[in-house]
């Protein structure tokens, strides 16, 4: 019985854990002249909105994501600790239509106990061909 009981608190445990692990990260920036919010798990899925309608939530779903095979820099001229090229598929509210894609890169950089970590690149919308560069990012404090 005592076997039991330390099996499940384990298994409780090691659930919990997981579940630390697999958070979500809000990133702030913009699409062209549009400022957004997108949240995005550890494989790069999740959704963003525009700040001026918040409740209608486009998802993304990463569909490549490969590590950089250059040595690469922000922009600031600062190595980065680590970078990956992603491309996110993003479906409409409603509709769930695939309707645009980001292309870009993921990189993250550690300095004096902060994880700074942006995505940037190309937008493109598929209903109407247009294109915009983008840029989210954010920061965190590591322990």
């Amino acid at each position: 019985m005592k076997r039991l009981f330390l099996l499940v608190v384990s298994l409780v445990v090691m659930a919990q854990m997981s579940m630390v692990e697999a958070r979500n990260r809000v990133y702030q920036g913009e699409i062209g002249p549009y400022k957004i919010h997108m949240v995005l798990d550890d494989n790069y899925n999740g959704y963003y909105y525009y700040d001026r309608n918040p409740k209608s939530k486009f998802t993304l779903r990463a569909t490549r994501n490969v590590e950089c095979s250059d040595y690469d820099y922000d922009y600031d001229g600062i190595p980065l600790d680590g970078c990956f090229r992603v491309t996110l598929q993003e479906y409409a509210p409603g509709s769930g239509k695939n309707s645009g894609e980001f292309v870009g890169k993921f990189g993250y950089k550690m300095r004096m106990g902060n994880m700074s970590m942006f995505y940037n690149g190309t937008f493109r919308n598929k209903s109407n061909g247009k294109t915009y560069n983008f840029s989210v990012g954010r920061s965190e404090r590591v322990n």
